[in-house]
């Protein structure tokens, strides 16, 4: 059962000052519209999200302006504020206690921008029957940090840390990328350690593989991906978003805002 996702707004989007010197990476706006939206948009169209729980730090009034009635097309907005910053384990297991024990829970980034397929990601995760199913896609470069045995669909290493101790080869292994998006099971949920620190997930990850409980990887190649993170890449998906029929889940955005077509690049990036 998926009906809730846990959507990271936290982030303090360092790369983006000054834009981010007053609301959270997930919130600044693509053609006018709050980036975390079109993670919303996203996971409504493919999955039928009815709820969302949205972890806050920086800015964190930004939210509340944003969605005074804490629902987003028709659907309940949550928010669980982090007075300090508990990293992506730590965050999930601070709002373990929303998510109902016999429900899994899908994560994603609330500052990526993409319209790759979820409803391949469910049925990897149903379909494999593992508690943890992470999204990733094949590229190029350096980023490429999860090691997947392609035929057991499974994570055996991640960022190299058990190649480099020597302790598994990397003939069998399929360097691909993380996405940020990945499902999660009940087993998986309460096997987290309590929030009483920041941890990141990958620990647990790494925790998993040592012990034989490999988190699986589905490899979704069709739609695209974006990491908003710099002022660079910020204006490129302007561009993007004008000129291409880029997310599928709003096809195409020009055709559904028509007023973009004749807007430069927002006062918020001039100059930056």
């Amino acid at each position: 059962m998926l009906k809730t996702a846990f959507v990271l707004g936290a982030g303090l989007g360092t790369r983006l000052r000054p834009i981010t010197d007053t609301v959270p990476k997930p919130m600044v706006p693509v053609w006018g519209k709050p980036l975390i939206t079109f993670a919303f948009d996203h996971l409504i169209a493919e999955l039928n999200i009815e709820r969302f729980i949205v972890n806050t730090h920086h800015c964190p009034e930004a939210y509340a302006k944003a969605f005074p009635e804490q629902h987003y097309r028709d659907r309940e907005l949550v928010f669980r504020h982090e007075p300090i910053l508990l990293d992506t384990g730590g965050g999930i297991a601070n709002i373990r206690d929303l998510v109902p024990d016999d429900e899994s829970l899908i994560i994603y980034n609330g500052d990526i921008l993409a319209d790759f397929s979820l409803t391949h990601l469910r049925a990897a995760h149903h379909a494999g029957g593992e508690e943890w199913t992470t999204l990733a896609v094949r590229t190029s470069g350096p980023a490429l940090q999860v090691g997947m045995d392609i035929s057991d669909g499974k994570i055996h290493d991640i960022r190299g840390i058990l190649s480099k101790e020597n302790q598994i080869s990397t003939d069998r292994l399929t360097n691909t990328q993380f996405t940020g998006v990945y499902i999660m099971g009940p087993a998986a949920l309460s096997s987290l350690p309590p929030a009483e620190e920041p941890y990141s997930i990958v620990r647990e990850w790494m925790a998993g593989i040592r012990s034989g409980q490999n988190p699986c990887a589905c490899i979704v190649d069709d739609g695209q991906w974006y990491d908003l993170g710099t002022i660079a890449a910020l204006k490129d998906a302007h561009e993007l978003l004008r000129h291409s029929e880029f997310p599928k889940y709003d096809k195409p955005f020009v055709a559904s805002h028509p007023e973009i077509r004749e807007l430069a690049l927002p006062s918020l990036l001039a100059g930056v």
